[in-house]
């Protein structure tokens, strides 16, 4: 029950909805999936480091379990889960994804094949000398420490280190309405840059990249953009970039070569990239190109292709590879970060330089302070002693007998608190290393380095030669010739790419194809007569013969439905074989044919439900006369019968009731010369001028011979050369007759034949 006099507050449901998921987004963007300019890190690479630094886990001690440190930061830190912070855990330490790594794995951790570390309570791990570095100044008030999910613990905001994590290893992430993801690079470039951004604060974008070139994959690989593609993509923060596999030409005996592809492109699984190679030799295009890929890869990578002979270049086959295959892939640019203050923003190079470089004004001067009160509340302390040294005997006296030496020393030798303390705490052991000259010498050096210290915060100049030699030293730490550091990812532009011709030149293979009336399709190889069919080969019980043609594996066949769907056949993609009987290649396997219909048809196979006309192998250079059984026809180039996907294209657009009679392949150059005979089922005969038709792309078609009747139905159609006289046929007998008889314009009903004539008239196609 709800107490009445309560004040309860009306919220519109919408609204509330709105404002939780507005909540909930902004939480993802900066709690999770995008990451600090500041220092380069997601809250939960943050909170894992910080939790590795706190169990001591440094490069010169052992290591501990993972599922140790995992528990800590969960319980510590991060509440989120364990998979998550593992997952971190074990990409920080993985040197093909993570560029410098930051963990230092012991045990399974993952390969580049794709497969999975082992479970944390196996795996040990402890931080690397770039994760020190990223820590650097936490001891020093070099960030500030903010309150943990539950207020138990404190935890730093950002890493104030010097290591530039940002740009050195990249990040990605997903949150809600954006992405973001900044590829690695090199830390040697990357100090380069920073030095001269810092010295040359008006330098363009384009001078910029002359230092830091871009990015600097783990797996290596060849970036494949100009200088001025580069430059334009960090000036707007977006953008994408092509990286290619590299390879090396093997040569062996007889000429013989092999390929050995060295590095992959970025974030690709060797194992799934072999396996997707394999799969396009297994194919028809690859067959003809590769004969065998092997993976012989150790600790180095090493993918072993063999061509089909030695007489193709290892250039083009590598072109064709980087074109159907992943041994090139694309990189998209995202550079979304969470500003310095707390805002996502993309940014370009210069905006991302200028944060790590005012970070680390803002840290130098944080130590500075830090360091000044420490070494002032030192060179305290040395005056205490000093005085002690003096008054050794006194001092004794009065620690021994006074009520109150706290007051009594304070009084008397006009020491202050941190004074007295500090002599009350001394051990007597460490009275006899009281030498007067010792005191005073660390009492000048700290006076010097006081005085250096303040200068570093009075002088800019002092300050930027300060971070100048930061990056000094970054850069001899990871420079070129370091085995961390060396520049692993090389540039090529694409001008200096030469083109080939790629196209497949399959050898050309003299084949028979025949199509059952059930819809099986076999490819023979060489061209076999009819009689040798029927010799050598066994059919289906109750199946006949539909279609036979002897052509070549590069044809292709035009296969049309009675409902006006053309389909095609690339011979090349089906499997060449030997027996009709027992494939597994049938229409309603390879083509999504229509279903049959209730109606009855001339000239049709029925395949397992499925209607179509006789195919015809494909031509350029040709039309097709489409016909239906309500007298309607057009002409259609075959370059426009031609189907990609299992649906083919609809070209005939047909009542409920009416049906393809028939498919006339013509030259296209003998339409005007050629006319078109057709028979009603009345026993109607016309023929006109093919001219007369229109030729169009798809559609209905106009009336070619006008019906007697709403029963009446074209029966039969039919080509010939003008003035020929012999156009149709009665049984195996030709029959010849007085074309000039039926001749008339398109639309008219025609003229009765002579008796001998029947409605089983088939004219030649």
């Amino acid at each position: 029950m709800i107490d009445q006099k309560q004040n309860i507050e009306q919220i519109e449901l919408k609204k509330l909805i709105n404002d939780k998921y507005i909540e909930y987004a902004l939480s993802t963007i900066s709690s999770r999936a995008l990451p600090d300019v500041r220092d380069g890190l997601k809250p939960v690479h943050r909170r894992l480091l910080y939790a590795m630094k706190l169990l001591n886990l440094s490069p010169k001690n052992p290591a501990k379990k993972c599922a140790r440190i995992v528990g800590d930061v969960m319980g510590k830190f991060h509440p989120h889960g364990d998979s998550a912070i593992y997952e971190t855990l074990v990409r920080l330490s993985q040197d093909f994804s993570t560029r410098y790594p930051l963990i230092e794995g012991q045990g399974n951790f993952g390969n580049i094949d794709g497969d999975n570390a082992a479970a944390m309570r196996y795996t040990e791990a402890k931080l690397t000398s770039s994760a020190l570095l990223l820590m650097d100044g936490l001891d020093e008030n070099g960030s500030d420490l903010i309150p943990t999910y539950d207020g138990n613990d404190m935890e730093p905001e950002v890493m104030p280190g010097i290591f530039p994590q940002l740009l050195a290893n990249g990040t990605s992430g997903i949150a809600v309405g954006m992405a973001t993801y900044l590829p690695p690079h090199n830390i040697s470039n990357i100090a380069d840059t920073l030095k001269h951004r810092l010295t040359h604060p008006n330098s363009s974008i384009e001078k910029l990249m002359t230092y830091f070139k871009g990015p600097d994959f783990p797996t290596g690989g060849q970036i494949v953009e100009s200088p001025a593609v580069l430059s334009d993509i960090y000036k707007k923060g977006k953008g994408s970039i092509r990286i290619r596999s590299i390879w090396q030409k093997e040569d062996l005996p007889r000429g013989q070569y092999r390929i050995v592809i060295s590095e992959i492109p970025y974030q690709i699984q060797k194992q799934k990239l072999v396996e997707e190679i394999s799969n396009f030799i297994e194919g028809k295009k690859g067959s003809v190109w590769l004969q065998d890929i092997r993976d012989e890869s150790t600790e180095e990578l090493r993918i072993v292709i063999e061509p089909r002979t030695r007489g193709i270049e290892a250039e083009k086959i590598m072109e064709l590879l980087y074109r159907e295959t992943s041994c090139e892939s694309k990189v998209s640019l995202n550079l979304n970060v969470i500003n310095s203050k707390g805002s996502p923003e993309v940014m370009n190079l210069m905006g991302l330089l200028d944060s790590h470089i005012n970070q680390r004004i803002e840290v130098k001067n944080r130590v500075t302070n830090f360091h000044l009160e420490k070494n002032a509340k030192r060179i305290e302390v040395l005056e205490g002693y000093h005085i002690v040294f003096i008054n050794l005997t006194r001092v004794i006296e009065i620690i021994r007998y006074e009520d109150d030496a706290k007051l009594k020393l304070s009084k008397e030798f006009e020491l202050n608190e941190i004074q007295v303390e500090a002599i009350l705490n001394m051990k007597l052991r460490s009275l006899r290393k009281l030498d007067e000259l010792a005191i005073v010498k660390e009492k000048e050096d700290l006076h010097l380095k006081q005085t250096e210290l303040q200068k570093l915060l009075d002088s800019e100049e002092t300050l930027k030669e300060s971070i100048i030699e930061e990056f000094q030293t970054l850069k001899k730490l990871y420079g070129e010739k370091t085995e961390l550091g060396k520049r692993r990812s090389k540039f090529l532009d694409p001008k200096d790419i030469k083109s080939y011709d790629l196209e497949i030149s399959e050898p050309q293979v003299a084949i028979t194809v025949v199509i059952t009336e059930k819809g099986w399709i076999r490819l023979i190889k060489t061209h076999i007569e009819d009689k040798e069919l029927h010799e050598k080969f066994s059919l289906r019980e109750n199946d006949k013969i539909f279609y036979i043609s002897r052509c070549n594996n590069l044809d292709s066949i035009i296969v049309p439905s009675i409902y006006g769907n053309f389909f095609t056949l690339k011979l090349l993609d089906l499997p060449l074989g030997t027996l009709l009987r027992g494939g597994d290649n049938n229409i309603n396997i390879l083509l999504d044919m229509p279903k049959l219909k209730s109606c009855s048809s001339l000239n049709l196979s029925s395949a397992n439900g499925i209607n179509i006309c006789p195919p015809f192998l494909y031509n350029e250079n040709y039309s097709c006369v489409l016909t239906s059984s309500y007298g309607k026809g057009f002409i259609v180039p075959t370059k426009n019968l031609l189907s990609s996907t299992r649906k083919g294209k609809n070209i005939f657009k047909l009542k409920e009731d009416d049906f393809v009679l028939t498919c006339l392949p013509i030259k296209t150059n003998s339409i005007d010369t050629s006319s078109l005979i057709s028979m009603s089922s009345n026993k109607f005969i016309l023929s006109f001028s093919l001219s007369q038709l229109p030729q169009l792309n798809r559609g209905t078609g106009i009336m070619l011979q006008k019906l007697k009747d709403k029963n009446s139905r074209l029966l039969s159609v039919g080509l010939h050369k003008t003035g020929s006289n012999t156009f149709g046929y009665n049984g195996k007998r030709k029959v010849e007759v007085i074309t000039s008889g039926y001749q008339s314009d398109r639309g008219h009903i025609g003229k009765l034949p002579p008796e001998k004539f029947t409605t089983k008239t088939k004219f030649q196609s």
